[in-house]
């Protein structure tokens, strides 16, 4: 008899019982136990991260894929591997004091991205409009606009929840590097450059993509 209220035994911490409900059953079991691949364990969704964050081929399914990323899935996934691969937000506050911890601002997430080796998630735990305040012109994201340097997932929770704001002073965001961003649930804003005063994407290689997003 199917039971749509049973969560496997392994998922018995309540984070991990929350990563169950809301995006393994929704978004992965139905075809993974038709593979064979039941995801009975938290550490068998490990290897979500990658193949949903950095090669975008999960979910497989188109209709699959276009509802998880209209939900809350994709924050509840990123949010398991926090302090790794995912650097989440706590203060709308421009701040820089180069660490990324309890305390964190969206340009010290963007800076612990930039400084990690592997494919990065920013997410936002609070919500509301984070202006940049801090003046200044260079291109390692210490002052002014925000530096993306490496390839990153920015991941709002909406364009009413999580608006970046250039503080009409300076552009927002400053894609170089040859950086594959994605921008996801996002509303930018209050740019102020002479090109690209949301969002400037330069460098060879470089590739921004937009997604339920506003510039």
């Amino acid at each position: 008899v199917f039971n749509d209220d049973y969560v496997p035994a392994a998922y018995s911490a309540p984070a991990d019982q929350v990563l169950y409900n809301l995006v393994v059953k929704p978004y992965c079991r139905g075809c993974h136990m038709a593979q064979g691949f039941d995801l009975e364990t938290p550490s068998q969704i490990n290897s979500a991260f990658a193949a949903v964050f950095v090669s975008r081929d999960m979910p497989h399914a188109q209709l699959t894929n276009h509802r998880f990323w209209s939900s809350n899935g994709p924050f509840y996934l990123a949010r398991r591997f926090a302090g790794t691969k995912t650097f989440v937000v706590t203060k709308t506050a421009d701040a820089n004091d180069g660490t990324c911890d309890a305390d964190c601002s969206l340009r010290e997430a963007v800076a612990a991205a930039n400084a990690n080796a592997d494919y990065s998630v920013i997410i936002f735990e609070a919500p509301g409009t984070f202006t940049l305040t801090l003046g200044g012109n260079d291109d390692n994201n210490a002052a002014g606009d925000l530096d993306l340097r490496t390839d990153m997932t920015i991941l709002g929770n909406s364009i009413w929840a999580t608006i970046l704001s250039g503080n009409n002073t300076d552009r927002v965001l400053h894609i170089q590097n040859g950086a594959d961003v994605l921008i996801q649930n996002v509303q930018i804003t209050g740019g102020n450059a002479p090109t690209g005063g949301g969002v400037l994407v330069s460098g060879n290689g470089s590739l921004l993509m937009l997604n339920h997003s506003v510039v």
